[in-house]
């Protein structure tokens, strides 16, 4: 690290030596190839399967299309992060499936609203970073079939439907759930939900 003659170089309020620079300029250089490195590393030993990579192509060749976020969330009127950003509990959260009943559903109009705008592809979150599935999950009973008076799979018949018009349909999965222990996100008010 070459500073201009007359700089000093302070780091944590305190003047570096010649030798903290040099130890300041191997670390910085480390930094640097880690950051440049690291995410072929990381996926070093990866191999996208065919059909993965068909279905990223086909997603880019897309261009346009419809984004969903739909989730029980949508009870309270708010995005998909009102778990943390109202800082609920869980057995709050957890009341609101018995709420959830999108009996105005249509998948054909919503994909046909998507194709007359000329959308490709429609892209939905089948489970989002609450962890509730909106399709018939045989994971957990945490889903939409059977924790809602609802009770049918939208999923299946959204997926049907973009079949029958000629429209991709794409899942955005997180598997995140910051209802449980497996998430860092607000650790301090989260409680375990057992799955079902």
């Amino acid at each position: 690290m070459n500073l201009p003659e007359g700089t000093t170089l302070l780091v944590n309020g305190r003047e570096m030596n010649k030798a903290s620079k040099l130890l300041a300029t191997a670390q910085l250089a480390i930094v640097i190839v880690s950051l440049t490195t690291s995410p072929a590393s990381a996926e070093a030993g990866y191999q996208p399967t065919p059909g993965n990579l068909q279905a990223r192509q086909e997603f880019q060749d897309a261009k346009l299309g419809m984004f969903i976020h739909w989730g029980v969330y949508s009870v309270l009127g708010a995005g998909e992060w009102i778990f943390h950003d109202r800082k609920l509990t869980v057995p709050e959260y957890d009341r609101l499936p018995k709420f959830f009943d999108p009996e105005k559903f249509d998948a054909k109009a919503w994909v046909a609203l998507a194709k007359a705008a000329g959308m490709k592809c429609i892209t939905i979150t089948p489970r989002h970073h609450d962890g509730f599935a909106m399709f018939d999950s045989k994971v957990s009973d945490w889903n939409i079939v059977e924790r809602t008076p609802y009770g049918k799979d939208p999923l299946r018949m959204l997926a049907d439907e973009c079949h029958r018009q000629g429209i991709k349909l794409f899942f955005y999965y997180s598997q995140l759930d910051c209802t449980t222990r497996t998430t860092t996100a607000r650790q301090d008010s989260i409680r375990s939900r057992p799955l079902g």
